[in-house]
């Protein structure tokens, strides 16, 4: 089984090459406007490789991940719009209480795989969880005030944000192959680039990065946060179900209950 770490060369340069790719057959290569859609691709680096480690981390439920994560973020979207005076709907008023309500049950009934508490996570989950939401933190925070734009400006912005994620992120990864000398955890992450063969990894980097342009266009609709997160986080918590079905597992009560 390989290590989450090493899960990331392959996959973030799947992620790199599928934008290319994607770029050249639309010709929107010509849409790219750099400006302050580059530190949104620098914050969505940090959610692109934070939810790779997400989701192959040993003994931790994908399912409680999910929850957690995109529970955290629903969270804060309306926080994001009472900062910008938006108003926050009756309706994001609700994804809100059921996600506070998710979380409340994954942090205090079980989920970790194995019936423990969520307060018993490894660290090193904590700290993804953390660098997932604050890289959502600052996206959103950009984002806010691009959804005033015209449909093509924000189109513009996305497939720039995108340009830029990739290319810290590949950045991001081949600095910490540098430093495989130094021991773990990079040489863990650097024995990554050793799994050339392993085409769920290639599958995996390519639907990322499908994920990563139109979830994208989502969270940049007209709407407030509130109204395009709650969207946004719904398909990503129904692809949690699925793919613990997938995996040949069952969800925990608490997992189903969240």
């Amino acid at each position: 089984r390989l290590t989450s770490l090493a899960t990331l060369p392959i996959a973030t340069l799947s992620c790199a090459l599928t934008f290319g790719v994607f770029l050249l057959i639309t010709g929107w290569w010509r849409r790219l406007k750099w400006g302050p859609a580059v530190y949104s691709g620098a914050a969505t680096s940090i959610i692109l490789l934070s939810s790779t480690l997400a989701y192959s981390l040993p003994a931790v439920s994908v399912l409680l991940m999910v929850t957690l994560m995109k529970g955290g973020v629903l969270l804060l979207a309306p926080l994001l719009d009472v900062a910008s005076r938006r108003v926050v709907p009756w309706g994001s008023r609700v994804a809100l209480t059921l996600a506070g309500s998710a979380l409340i049950v994954s942090c205090t009934w079980g989920g970790v795989g194995t019936g423990a508490a969520a307060p018993g996570l490894p660290a090193a989950a904590l700290a993804v969880i953390a660098a997932y939401l604050s890289g959502y933190a600052v996206k959103l925070s950009l984002l806010g005030p691009r959804k005033a734009s015209n449909a093509d400006d924000r189109l513009a912005f996305i497939l720039t944000d995108s340009a830029a994620t990739v290319t810290f992120a590949m950045l991001a990864v081949v600095a910490a192959t540098g430093l495989a000398h130094i021991g773990l955890p990079f040489q863990s992450l650097a024995s990554g680039w050793g799994q050339w063969a392993r085409g769920d990894l290639w599958v995996a980097g390519a639907l990322s990065q499908g994920t990563g342009i139109f979830g994208g266009l989502i969270l940049v609709g007209a709407q407030g946060h509130s109204h395009c997160v709650t969207f946004n986080r719904a398909a990503g918590v129904l692809a949690g179900v699925v793919a613990t079905f997938l995996a040949g597992k069952l969800p925990s009560v608490s997992e189903w209950i969240g």
